[in-house]
Order: C-alpha cells, then structure tokens, then sequence
C-alpha cells in the first residue's frame, strides 16, 4: 500500500510548477451549486413560479430532507438534529406531507416525470415506519413517476434488516450509508458509533433484505488523514463490494465540533495542496484498477450501476433535468432557477401551515451567470464543450470565457481533445479550485457581501474564512477579475477580523506556508489597485469642495 502512495507523493512533488498551478487548493465541493440562492421570496412568489407551466416536459429528481439524527457527527454542517419526541417527529412529517402535496398540484412539477426518488438527511432512516410508508403512497399517487432509483439514505443503527425489507416492499431500491472512514481515531474523533464490524453486518443485512444497489461515501482529507489512512480506507471500501462510492472532501464548518477541535489545537489541519492532491489520484487509482468507473468528480460506479442524484450533474447542467427539493433546508432547481428552503424547523412548519411552500432563497439567473454555471458544472464531468456550449447560448465558448481557458491551459489543466477541451489528472484534482475562476463579478460580491451582512444560513468554512483570502493574495486576477471588487474584498477581510480576533494569527501562519510553497504574492496587482484607489479619493477630495459649494449657490 505504501508504495502506490509513495509513488503518486513521488509524481505529486517531482513536477512543483505543474503540482501547484494555485498557491492554495479550495476544496470544497459545494460550487456547484452556483449561483447560491440568496434572495428572500415570498411562499406566493414561489407558488407564482410553479403556477407557470412551460411548454416541454421533463424528467427530473425528487429529494426529501429528514433532518434527524441518533447521534451527531462532528464534521457535518447540514441542519439537523437529534431524535426529538415523537410529536415533533410527527409535526415535522405532517408538514412535509402538506408540502409535498402542494408542489404535486402545481403546473411546473405535475410536468416532472420523477425518475428518481431521494430521502436524505440527516438520517432518513430513522424515520418512523408509519411516517415512511406515508410519504412513499404520497409520492406514488400525486407525482408522475417513472421507473424511479428510490434511494434510502440510512445509519448502521437504524439500517435493520426489518426496516430494509419495509423499504423495499415501499418501492425503495438503493441505500445509501455514509462510512466516511475506517480508521479507528478518526471515527471517534468524528463521533461515527458504528465500528467497521458493524457496517459490514448492516450490509449482509441489506442484501438479505433484497437490495444489492448499496452506495457508500467515503471522504477524504481529513484533519490527521494521511493518504495512507486514505488508502486503507479506500481498500476496505472496495473490499465490503458496494455498488457505487460518493468521495467528498472534508469541510471544516464554523459551529461544529470538528471546527473547536481544529480551532483548539486538538487536531490540526495540512494546507499544503501536494499531499491533497496525491489523496486525489489515490482515490483514482485504486478504484480505476478495482473496476469503478467514475462518472463525475465525486461519483465512482460499478459498470452498468447509476447514482441519479449527484451522478447526472450533466443534465442539471444542460438543463434537461428539474431537481425538485422538499423538507427544510432542502435544495431546488426547476427550470434553471435554484431554491433553497428554510431550514429552521419550527420555521419551516409554521411557513408550510402558512403558506404551503418552503422555498426561502431563490437567485434569478442573468444569461452570463448561466454561462458560468455551465462551466462550473462542466467541470464535475472533466469536459468543456463548445459546441455544446455554442448550442446552449448561441455564443463561443472561447470568445466569452478566454481567459479562463487560457489560465488552465498555462497551469496544465486542460488539454485539447478533438474539439473539446478535456481536464488533464492535474486538472481533475484542481477542479473545485478553477471553479472560482468563473465566479461573476455579481454573484461573488453577493455572496461576501450576505455573508457580511449575517444573512448566509450555513456557518462560515475554514475555507472562506482562511483559504480564500489568501488565494486572492496569490492570485487576484483569477478571483476578483478587476480592481472595483477591491472594496468588497476589503470589507469582506474586516468582517472576517471582527468575527474571530485570532483570525489575523491564523492566516499569517498559513500564509508563510503558502510563501514557501509558491513564492511571494501578487503583490504588484495590489499595488497598482491600492494607488488607483488613493488617485481616485485624492480626486474626490480635490473636487468635493467646490461641488459642496455649488450645492450652496443653487
């Protein structure tokens, strides 16, 4: 085992201007989902939205959210709780029950072919028997289904034998468990209860029960992970013969107990790029030699084997595909508009009683910005296309995006194949990292500006707050394109300062590391933007007087 990781660390370092195309590697799989929903609408609104039936119907996804849990894991920033009574339970379920019942009674989703059915959470497992068997007659009398994957996402505990077979009887087909890790400590550290013996008795118990489509998501990354713990993990995946496995990065989340430890010193965090990115081409090589196929830059199959969810990013790309999210928190996107619901749950039940809709956030989308998804979402599938980019928006795809291209192209991450542009292995483990390269101009001042202004609903990540700041430092062309995001820049490191006084501690030390890993920052871009900025105020202040003093006269 060490050998394959040595040999990939090996290839990682011996090549340092193509290892580190960036000074910082920003991980976090979540850009996907771009541009974040951020504008309050109103229940009404969104029934309006759904109340105008488009010409061409669809295929498209339904995902259900049970926001409940038996026990807590450190690292998961997703709203969620623990068991609560019964009635709270019941109270949430009824709510859900009179959601799902408005959206099927809508024009936009009575449109939808579903062709796949997706409880997540959480831990939808632990949903009651009676509760669950409700919900699924809903969903097979109110929507339009068509031979859907139905997925039950699932905890060792509650993943019985019993409550499996329910499941099947009810149509589900597919179990989902999140396993994360293997290793001993770092379960513990990521309060995950259930021991290795333990998955493996909950898998025989599933394939006794009749589903053999079992998904497993591993991640990778960890605080104290060493890519050899990231290779027996991997080995021990393999070895249980699921169907499919999801890998996902750690993320470090404000207000988690991951995040205390790491803030506490308790366990500590590796910001160097090299050994993630040797993570990364681990994963590919053993899954590719055990006979996976990866389908995106998370999702690895068993030939023949589909993951309808986060497997077909494709279609959510290109638009042929709704995905249409119930239950608090629970994300959207219908006819290329992203939603996201409330995610506090008395909130969320008093929204529903009210005004029979969750949906909270929306963004509507400009043609640009839709471009950008595209490129972003693109790269989960490790392709730009242009003529299918030219077919989408009748424009080229180089004329709009050549910059970016350009970028990759220098930093080896792409290569041309055919008429395509195709992401190298470098670029397939830098991929969530060039997404920010096509981040508009509006759509990231938003987002600094909402998370400035306390309106985000997630916590803050280490990668916002610390990794971010310092990429714009390296690299300020590729995140702020041109100097009048300065300001927001500058506001956004305020916030960041006033939040947590040992911020400036934090990205100082990590910023010596990043120095020594690539060299001195773009420190001429700053300079120029700084004095563009100081001549403009100098103006302002030379002109203010007399401007002040025709007020006067007139």
């Amino acid at each position: 085992m060490a050998s394959l990781v040595a040999s990939v660390d090996h290839g990682v370092s011996s090549q340092r201007g193509r290892a580190l195309p960036y000074a910082i590697r920003l991980a976090n799989p979540g850009k996907h989902l771009y541009p974040p929903p951020l504008t309050e609408l109103t229940s009404a609104e969104f029934e309006t939205f759904l109340c105008t039936r488009p010409s061409v119907d669809r295929s498209g996804q339904l995902y259900l959210h049970v926001p409940f849990c038996e026990t807590i894991c450190s690292f998961c920033p997703i709203h969620k709780s623990k068991v609560p009574s019964a009635g709270v339970v019941d109270e949430y379920v009824r709510a859900l029950v009179d959601e799902l019942a408005a959206l099927s009674g809508t024009p936009a989703v009575r449109r939808i072919r579903f062709d796949n059915v997706y409880f997540g959470g959480g831990t939808a497992s632990l949903l009651p028997n009676r509760a669950f068997a409700a919900l699924m007659e809903l969903i097979q009398d109110r929507f339009t289904l068509d031979a859907p994957q139905c997925t039950l996402e699932g905890h060792v505990h509650s993943l019985t034998e019993e409550k499996v077979r329910l499941a099947r009887s009810l149509g589900v087909n597919r179990i989902s468990l999140g396993v994360q890790t293997f290793e001993p400590r770092l379960r513990g550290l990521l309060n995950l209860t259930p021991s290795e013996g333990d998955i493996r008795r909950c898998l025989d118990a599933i394939r006794r029960a009749g589903i053999d489509d079992i998904n497993l998501d591993l991640m990778c990354n960890l605080p104290g992970q060493s890519p050899e713990v990231w290779e027996r993990d991997l080995r021990a995946a393999v070895a249980l013969d699921p169907s499919g496995l999801d890998l996902y990065e750690a993320v470090v989340v404000d207000g988690t107990p991951l995040a205390k430890q790491v803030a506490s010193g308790h366990v500590t965090i590796d910001s160097n790029p090299a050994p993630q990115v040797a993570t990364y081409l681990v994963g590919e090589a053993i899954l590719t030699d055990a006979g996976f196929e990866q389908r995106n830059l998370f999702v690895w199959n068993r030939p023949g084997i589909e993951n309808r969810l986060v497997g077909t990013q494709g279609a959510l790309r290109d638009g042929t595909v709704d995905v249409v999210g119930a239950g608090l928190s629970a994300y959207s996107v219908i006819d290329g508009h992203p939603f996201l619901a409330e995610p506090n749950r008395q909130r969320y039940v008093r929204r529903v009683r009210s005004g029979r809709f969750a949906a909270r956030w929306h963004h509507e989308c400009t043609k640009r910005e839709r471009m950008e998804r595209f490129m972003i979402m693109s790269l989960e599938e490790f392709t730009f296309s242009p003529a299918a980019f030219a077919c989408a928006f009748g424009r080229g795809m180089e004329d709009i995006f050549h910059d970016q291209l350009r970028s990759f192209h220098r930093r080896g991450l792409i290569e041309r194949r055919g008429a395509d542009y195709v992401l190298t292995r470098l670029g397939r483990a830098w991929a969530t990292t060039m997404a920010v390269e096509f981040f508009g101009a509006s759509v990231l001042e938003e987002m600094l500006r909402e998370r400035v202004r306390g309106a985000v609903q997630v916590g803050l990540t280490r990668e916002e707050a610390i990794d971010l700041p310092i990429f714009a430092l390296f690299h300020p062309a590729e995140l702020l394109g041109s100097a009048h995001r300065f300001g927001v820049l500058v506001d956004y490191v305020r916030f960041l300062w006033r939040t947590d006084r040992t911020w400036p501690v934090t990205v100082l030390r990590e910023l010596r590391r990043a120095v020594a890993r690539a060299g001195l920052p773009a420190l001429r871009w700053y300079a120029n933007t700084i004095a563009r900025h100081v001549l403009a105020w100098l103006a302002w202040r030379t002109r203010s007087p007399r401007a002040d003093a025709g007020e006067e006269v007139v």
